[in-house]
């Protein structure tokens, strides 16, 4: 009889990012990170005691080189952050939004703002965090840029306020979380809403970004807008964007057209034959 064949487990291809180590074997088509974490042993003579080191694996889901190198480069930040910064890896506790509004206009009226401008701040922010108790977020920490896209959303569509006024509103959330970030450390950086401007929170998230470049990637279409792909077309004279699924839909007027080109080859014909 003959013998099953075992696939070996040796790393076929192997790449260092960092602290982490990517490898791929044949008994997986993913690339897999690789790692060693140091444990400090009790007991016995602190000056003798060894630091024994854990080795830990984990796939990064990935089957292409460079986007495995995007998943094991975030690995690493979070390696280097975890040994030198340990003090970083402790979650701030959850606050609620009233008590530090209440404080931000505080500290804003502090700085020799006008009663207007504070007013005007003021109801911008509660206009946030009454909205954001309708859905159900009663913390600073549950802000996040695709939540303030939707804020953003009811601000036009519901309330009906210009462009320009939502833009004064996300300023003011803007302000706020700079100061939560840097004056009271409630969260970590960035603030989530970096730029207070229309078009810069109406960009993409990180991760439908990634999944975009994944798609285009195992397609082989080239990625971005679609003014971009148009100019494209017209300067490769050929077809980039993919077309829609099925047979193309035939228009109203092409079955009369093809009778009236049969009845005129037919005439030819017998012309032709007389």
């Amino acid at each position: 009889m003959a013998r099953k064949e075992v696939r070996s487990n040796r790393w076929t291809k192997s790449e260092r990012v960092g602290e982490v180590t990517l490898f791929i074997s044949p008994r997986s088509p993913y690339w897999q990170m690789y790692w060693e974490i140091e444990i400090p042993t009790t007991g016995g003579n602190a000056l003798r005691s060894r630091k024994r080191r854990k080795a830990h694996r984990q796939s990064t889901r990935e089957t292409d080189l460079s986007l495995a190198r995007l998943v094991a480069g975030r690995k690493s930040e979070e390696l280097f952050k975890r040994r030198h910064y340990p003090d970083q890896e402790r979650k701030p506790q959850r606050t609620r939004m009233g008590p530090i509004i209440d404080d931000f206009v505080f500290y804003v009226e502090t700085l020799g703002r006008c009663t207007e401008y504070l007013s005007k701040l003021k109801g911008r922010l509660h206009c946030l965090r009454v909205w954001m108790e309708k859905q159900r977020l009663l913390f600073v920490q549950d802000v996040s840029p695709t939540m303030l896209r939707k804020f953003q959303e009811h601000l036009r569509k519901d309330r009906g306020v210009t462009a320009s006024t939502a833009n004064h509103y996300l300023d003011a959330v803007h302000n706020f979380f700079g100061y939560v970030i840097f004056k009271r450390k409630l969260m970590s950086a960035p603030n989530p809403a970096a730029t207070g401007r229309q078009a810069e929170l109406e960009k993409h998230d990180e991760k439908e970004e990634l999944g975009r470049i994944r798609t285009n990637l195992h397609t082989g279409r080239p990625l971005g807008s679609d003014a971009w792909l148009a100019k494209l077309e017209t300067k490769l004279n050929r077809q980039v964007r993919p077309l829609p699924v099925g047979r193309p839909k035939k228009n109203k007027t092409q079955p009369e057209q093809g009778a009236k080109e049969q009845k005129s080859k037919g005439a030819k014909e017998q012309g032709n034959e007389r």
